[in-house]
């Protein structure tokens, strides 16, 4: 597996300090008192990517502190990673470190923030095996007046960070397509539809055809209404091809659906309108 550490200011100061999660060691950084809750990742969607534009994604969450905290002061950093691994000072891969802005709450107590950052996850940094189950953690860092990147007394930082603070599915984008012929067609006629389901490859940044069958529902759209409504099941054979048939019965649109799962979103195809005569 691939992943790169794209690291902000602070997150790179928080590797180096390498504090326990809520315990000050002797000389070095104190526990800084934060605390955070209410974690929302990309408005509670997946995070799905294809092979080429990077995805940026809205990482959203609670900053509660002490009243002798300043968390608008120039030298206090908090900062968003989303990792994998047991726990973030132990994590195998970092996609993106970057750090939040914070806005003092207007209906909650003075020492309630919302917090947001905004983390770009790069196709060209990962691979196949990196899509799945992903972390997140949190961090914030007071350097109280010292140089964030060169502090001379570690004793008067303080740390605080949380571990695991949501979980996220980071997700190969996937696209259906869906022709239905012959068109036009009689009234109770066979009606074919054919499609081609793939998945982003982030090992060659190509779209390849799904290597093992999976399941799809065909659908259709009366001419008149507004929403489609299934028709049946049908699978996605081996390179992802989808061949299912149905009668005509009247004038409408015909489209493929994936439901998806935790490596794979779900995709629609387009409608196909045909005409029945």
């Amino acid at each position: 597996m691939r992943a790169t550490a794209v690291a902000a200011t602070g997150a790179l100061a928080l590797g180096a300090l390498a504090v326990p999660a809520a315990h000050a060691t002797e000389g070095g950084p104190y526990a800084l008192d934060v605390t955070f809750s209410h974690t929302r990742i990309n408005g509670g969607s997946a995070v799905a990517v294809g092979t080429t534009t990077p995805k940026k994604a809205a990482v959203t969450f609670t900053l509660k502190h002490g009243a002798d905290v300043d968390i608008h002061a120039s030298d206090f950093v908090v900062g968003v990673d989303l990792y994998r691994g047991a726990s973030l000072g132990e994590r195998t891969s970092t996609l993106e470190s970057a750090e939040a802005s914070c806005t003092d709450s207007a209906t909650a107590p003075a020492t309630v923030a919302t917090c947001t950052a905004t983390v770009t996850v790069d196709p060209a940094d990962l691979r196949n095996a990196d899509a799945g189950v992903w972390k997140t953690g949190l961090h914030a860092v007071a350097y109280n007046g010292q140089d964030r990147n060169d502090p001379q007394d570690p004793g008067r930082i303080g740390v605080a960070r949380r571990d695991s603070a949501k979980d996220f599915a980071l997700q190969r984008f996937a696209r259906l397509t869906a022709n239905a012929s012959p068109e036009p067609v009689r009234k109770g006629r066979t009606i074919t539809v054919t499609g081609l389901l793939s998945r982003a490859s982030w090992d060659d940044g190509k779209y390849h055809g799904f290597s093992s069958s999976v399941y799809v529902k065909l659908e259709y759209r009366k001419k008149s209404e507004t929403s489609y409504t299934p028709v049946q099941s049908t699978s996605a054979g081996t390179g992802g091809r989808v061949e299912t048939t149905t009668t005509a019965t009247a004038d409408g649109s015909y489209r493929l659906t994936y439901l998806g799962n935790w490596i794979t979103p779900m995709v629609s195809s387009a409608g196909d309108y045909v005409d029945v005569q």
